[in-house]
């Protein structure tokens, strides 16, 4: 079970670096300090509090490009918990699902989405993907 587990992560991480290679972060950052946009600090030792260091209308290309990767990797995490808690359920049939992973900061507008053979990022008026249907 554990090798299925790697085997979808990998493919699903390949396709996250695919669509966050996607982005045009300059675009990106200037779209969320014309909105002064404010990302929403979901608590102690959060994404946001980690990543976003400046205020509204004065956020740095980097900050964003950091921030993004790893709104992509804590989407990755949580559907790999949501997929290894399903295949302990259904061990008989891996490949019968509809599980997905998600991380969404309301503030911002900025969401990565997780499903079983795709990968999108979503931020008005971006949006990114990538599956095995590009290959």
């Amino acid at each position: 079970m554990d090798k299925i587990i790697e085997n979808k992560i990998n493919e699903l991480t390949k396709y996250a670096f695919e669509s966050y290679s996607k982005i045009d972060f300059v675009d990106l950052t200037d779209m969320l300090n014309y909105r002064t946009a404010d990302f929403n600090n979901v608590g102690k030792d959060s994404l946001e509090e980690k990543y976003i260091i400046h205020s509204p209308g004065e956020y740095e290309c980097k900050e964003i490009q950091q921030y993004v990767y790893a709104v992509y990797l804590e989407a990755l995490d949580r559907f790999k918990d949501e997929y290894s808690a399903w295949l302990v359920d259904n061990e008989n049939n891996p490949d019968d699902y509809e599980l997905f992973g998600e991380y969404y900061n309301h503030g911002s507008g900025i969401q990565v989405k997780v499903f079983v053979d795709s990968v999108e990022f979503n931020y008005t008026p971006i949006s990114t993907y990538s599956s095995n249907e590009d290959e």
